[in-house]
Order: C-alpha cells, then structure tokens, then sequence
C-alpha cells in the first residue's frame, strides 16, 4: 500500500514539474504582444542610435537584410568583414555585437549561452557586456520612440 502511495506521488510530482517547466518555457520563449523589443533590424539600428552606439552592416544595396554589426566604438569596413561568428573569444568581439534578421535560424547552430540572445525575432551574438545592454534598453523603449 505504502509503495502505490509513494509511486502516486512520484508520477504526481512529475507531472507537475513538467506542466510548469513547460508553462515556464512558453513564457520565456513567447514574448508579450506588447513587448517593445525591436521588430526588425531598422528598430536595432534605431536602439543603437539612441543608446549612442555604432552600428553598420555588409550588404549590397545598401539595405540591411541579414544582419547589423552594432558596437560601442566606431565601426571599419575591416572591423566588420573581421567579425568570427562561432569564436567568442576573438578580440573581434569586444564591445561589439551582431543582430541576425533570421533569429531562430541562427539559433541551433550558433547559440552560446554566454555569448548570444533569441531577441524577439530576432538573434544577437557576441559581447555578453553589450548585449545586456542592449536588452535591458529594449526594456524601457517605448513604442512612441519607435519610427512607425
């Protein structure tokens, strides 16, 4: 009887954990609708902007479509051709962050607890300093800031 009642309280207690890890992890992974993360990378640079960062990107047209080099000195083309993704400790990284537009793309090969962030849609990689900054200013970006 003892051990129904002990293996009735195991099978209980899992079932719980997993309903709350799972309620926890939706929390974490879904963003509130009115969350003011940036939408796209425009609003990145936008953020940067008002933040008094640098930022620039390698793409033809002129348009950034893949991603934007954000950091906290200004920028050279050499500086951002130079940027190792996968090599966290290159001195390339240093106050220096990236902002995939294709986040949860990027997310299973690139993912580095101490060096990236699903961002909204959006992924962010390198400088952990920098993208904790740019996070928790996200946090109070008011959507009357924003550039509609």
């Amino acid at each position: 009887m003892r051990n129904n009642a002990l293996h009735s309280c195991i099978i209980g207690a899992s079932v719980l954990l997993a309903v709350a890890a799972t309620v926890g992890l939706r929390s974490v992974l879904t963003p509130p609708e009115d969350c003011n993360r940036p939408r796209d990378l425009q609003e990145v640079m936008d953020l940067a902007d008002e933040l008094g960062l640098y930022h620039t990107f390698v793409a033809p047209g002129g348009i950034p479509d893949c991603n934007v080099i954000v950091s906290d000195t200004p920028l050279t083309q050499g500086h951002a051709m130079a940027i190792q993704v996968n090599n966290p400790k290159h001195p390339c990284w240093i106050g220096t962050v990236v902002v995939f537009a294709r986040g949860k793309s990027m997310m299973p090969v690139n993912y580095d607890p101490d060096y990236s962030a699903i961002w909204g849609e959006l992924f962010i990689y390198g400088d952990p300093v920098l993208i904790q900054r740019l996070v928790r200013a996200e946090l109070r970006w008011s959507h009357a800031a924003r550039k509609v």
